[in-house]
C-alpha cells in the first residue's frame, strides 16, 4: 500500500479528481469562493489526505460547505460527515461521479481515486446501526442540489 498524500499535494489530487467542482451541487467553484471540507471533521485530528476531503462550494457557513455543516445527520447519512470511530476511505459516499453527468456511492480511496459502490446505502444503515429511509435522503439531496443550482 502506498503512503496518502497530504496537505497541499492532496488538495491538489481532490480538486483533479472532483472536477474543480463541488461535490454537493456540481457547480464549478475555482473562480468562486470553495473549500476543502473534512469528512472526518478536524476536530478529531485527521490529516488533509484525499480520502478524506471533498471540494464543496463556500466556507463552513456558506454554500454546500455551509449546507453540509447545518445538516449534520443528513450529511452522515450521505458519507459527507464521517464519525470519528470510522475511516474515511471505508465510509461510502453519495457524490458527483468522476466524469460530472451525475450522482452516485462511491468509495474514495486513500490515493485519491473514487471506486463505485453499488451497496453504499445499505453500508451506511449498517455502519450506523439504523435503517435509514434513503429515498428521503436524497429527495432532501436532490432539492438542495436543484435550489443551488437555482442560484448560480
Amino acid at each position: 500500500m502506498t503512503p496518502s498524500a497530504t496537505g497541499s499535494v492532496a488538495r491538489q489530487i481532490v480538486s483533479t479528481r472532483d472536477l474543480e467542482s463541488s461535490v454537493v451541487s456540481g457547480r464549478h467553484v475555482l473562480t468562486q469562493t470553495h473549500s476543502f471540507h473534512h469528512r472526518l471533521l478536524r476536530s478529531h485530528g485527521l490529516v488533509d489526505t484525499p480520502d478524506n476531503l471533498v471540494l464543496l462550494s463556500g466556507t463552513g457557513t456558506t454554500g454546500d460547505h455551509g449546507w453540509v455543516h447545518a445538516h449534520v445527520k443528513l450529511a452522515k447519512c450521505l458519507g459527507l460527515i464521517v464519525p470519528s470511530w470510522a475511516a474515511p476511505a471505508d465510509w461510502p459516499i453519495y457524490r458527483r461521479d468522476p466524469y460530472g453527468v451525475g450522482w452516485d456511492w462511491f468509495l474514495q480511496g486513500t490515493d485519491g481515486q473514487l471506486t463505485w459502490c453499488a451497496d453504499g446505502a445499505d453500508r451506511i444503515s449498517a455502519l450506523l446501526g439504523e435503517q435509514i429511509d434513503f429515498t428521503h435522503v436524497l429527495a432532501q439531496y436532490r432539492q438542495l442540489v436543484r435550489s443551488e443550482r437555482g442560484a448560480a
